[in-house]
């Protein structure tokens, strides 16, 4: 018998019209039988086991219908579990950087971990895509605002972001004539102190913030084009953006080619690409959204194609996930 549990944020407060952990957690009760949830915050070490408090649950994905939790077990061993499930949100803090660390030690238990937590934990989601400077916007990473202002001189137009949030949290459009940079910079950095990204404004962020959904290394076949709201440059839905339906172009194709197998060496096998005007922004790793979008728009099951790739000692690969 499979068992699954699902490292996330608290249950009660997911949306259950969006959430993409819930769908994931969804399927693989309809699959498995055996899932349990546990919150993120209850995870720890107790005598040389990695331990949380698990509710053994049947998820909703109605909001008319309430998760049923069919029983507790405090402080229930996560060796314990074939697959667990790795999908807390960010900010990527020091709780988030101890949590990866604890799980961690059950991949030494053969415990199969997803996202894998070292990959994870040094896959930042604005620095990793740096890895492939080929598919990125013009960018610098400093904290030093005369950097970033020699920056702005020849890229005109730029983006400021902090390193650890998600959902558009603290992004900041700066104009090439904006006189409030030094300022920006000084409350991004914590005076100084903390690095941020500085990148060139891509103006194609007004058609659309585009996710790319990367399933055991390979690309889903849609995107999601979060369309910014009026008013507004982010297109990230928790920003009030509009999801549209999108094919990935050629040279979108080629990129996630080119970035898959890294993906998969490392372990990650749930990730989100942000791509803006054909340029790579961000890569998502942690708990990348928009799985129950695009599976409205096109009829699919993201889910489902996500766990026909796994595979443990109980869990053969039921299909190659080519889509």
């Amino acid at each position: 018998m499979v068992k699954v549990v699902v490292i996330m944020d608290r249950l009660d407060q997911t949306n259950k019209k969006k959430d993409t952990s819930l769908a994931l957690m969804a399927e693989a009760r309809r699959r498995f039988s055996q899932v349990a949830y546990a919150c993120a915050d209850t995870v720890s070490l107790y005598r040389g086991d990695i331990i949380a408090d698990v509710d053994w649950v049947i998820p909703s994905v109605d909001v008319n219908i309430e998760h049923k939790i069919l029983s507790s077990e405090p402080m229930q061993n996560l060796a314990d579990f074939d697959v667990v499930l790795l999908r807390k949100d960010p900010p990527f803090d020091l709780k988030y950087l101890y949590l990866t660390q604890l799980l961690e030690m059950l991949t030494f238990k053969n415990v199969k971990v997803i996202n894998d937590p070292a990959a994870v934990r040094s896959a930042n989601e604005k620095l990793f895509a740096l890895h492939f400077p080929q598919w990125c916007p013009e960018t610098v990473v400093t904290s030093s605002v005369k950097e970033i202002s020699r920056f702005r001189q020849f890229a005109g137009n730029i983006i400021l972001k902090p390193l650890d949030a998600m959902g558009g949290y603290g992004v900041l459009k700066v104009l090439q004539a904006d006189q409030n940079l030094n300022v920006m910079v000084e409350l991004l950095s914590n005076g100084g102190i903390v690095p941020i990204m500085a990148q060139k404004f891509i103006p194609e962020v007004t058609q659309g913030d585009k996710r790319i959904l990367m399933i055991h290394g390979k690309a889903y076949p849609h995107g999601l084009l979060r369309v910014p709201a009026e008013g507004e440059f982010r297109g990230n839905l928790a920003a009030g953006g509009r999801g549209v339906g999108s094919e990935l172009t050629r040279r979108e194709q080629e990129m996630c080619e080119d970035i898959g197998p890294t993906l998969l060496k490392k372990g990650l096998c749930f990730v989100g690409l942000d791509v803006i005007g054909g340029f790579l922004t961000e890569i998502n790793v942690t708990s990348p959204t928009c799985a129950r979008e695009l599976d409205t728009l096109y009829a699919t099951s993201i889910p489902r194609l996500f766990w026909d790739g796994i595979a443990t000692d109980k869990i053969p690969i039921a299909i190659d996930p080519c889509f």
